[in-house]
């Protein structure tokens, strides 16, 4: 197991590298090892979890490829493992989360290719799972932020159909979300960024129904946080 996530850093580095024949060559061993330690022991949800993560990091350096349908083929058996776990043991939110990370991967292919209501049915999943995590734990911001996310990803859907309110409808509780979330830490740069990326969505979509002025004041809000973070750290 040791050598698997050895090979899973070396793999991270690569990608981020940029270097992708390399990073999918790490994740290839990364997987090989992982699939045969699931094999002699295929109740060990540990191991099941590292393959699972395997799949999906392999399938990071297809999309970035542009091989959509590898890709696919790769977040699916992501998918697969982790419904699996989540139905052995449905009290765990981690494998929860998981689950609509895949959802989310899954999602983001179909919605490359252009198949617009598999993908939202993809996202809508994710949705449902993250606004469960929150209902049970509203204090948890990194759920928040997954929640968030989520409406953001349905949003993109919906306004990719034209369908302007219903887009509107969740970038807006996405905005709402990282609003409150930048209320609790005003010093989080991401959670700012994030916010700033919100008001932007919102604003497309007033932008799109011929809504200037309301438009305007959003991409205004986008503007005032991004001067601020820059100012914050011009580098």
């Amino acid at each position: 197991r040791d050598l698997s996530v050895a090979y899973s850093r070396v793999g991270d580095l690569r990608q981020a590298r940029g270097e992708l024949d390399g990073a999918e060559a790490a994740f290839n061993e990364y997987m090989k090892i992982s699939r045969r330690l699931t094999e002699l022991d295929p109740g060990n949800a540990g191991w099941q979890r590292e393959l699972a993560v395997a799949y999906s990091k392999m399938g990071d350096v297809r999309q970035a490829r542009g091989e959509l349908d590898a890709a696919e083929a790769a977040y699916n058996e992501y998918l697969k493992i982790f419904r699996r776990l989540t139905q052995q043991d449905l009290g765990n939110a981690d494998w929860q989360r998981e689950l609509a990370v895949a959802c989310n991967k899954v999602g983001g292919v179909l919605q490359a290719r252009g198949e617009l209501d598999a993908a939202e049915a993809a996202f809508n999943e994710d949705l449902n799972i993250s606004r469960r995590l929150t209902e049970q734990d509203p204090g948890n911001v990194g759920w928040q932020q997954d929640l968030a996310l989520a409406y953001s990803r349905v949003g993109d859907v919906r306004q990719a159909r034209g369908e302007l309110d219903a887009a509107e409808a969740a970038f807006n509780e996405n905005l709402k979300i990282f609003r409150r979330l930048c209320e609790q830490d005003a010093d989080n740069a991401g959670w700012q960024r994030d916010l700033a990326l919100a008001y932007s969505k919102v604003g497309d979509v007033q932008q799109a129904r011929g809504e200037l002025d309301a438009a305007e004041a959003a991409f205004n809000e986008y503007l005032k946080i991004s001067r601020r973070l820059i100012e914050q750290n011009p580098a």
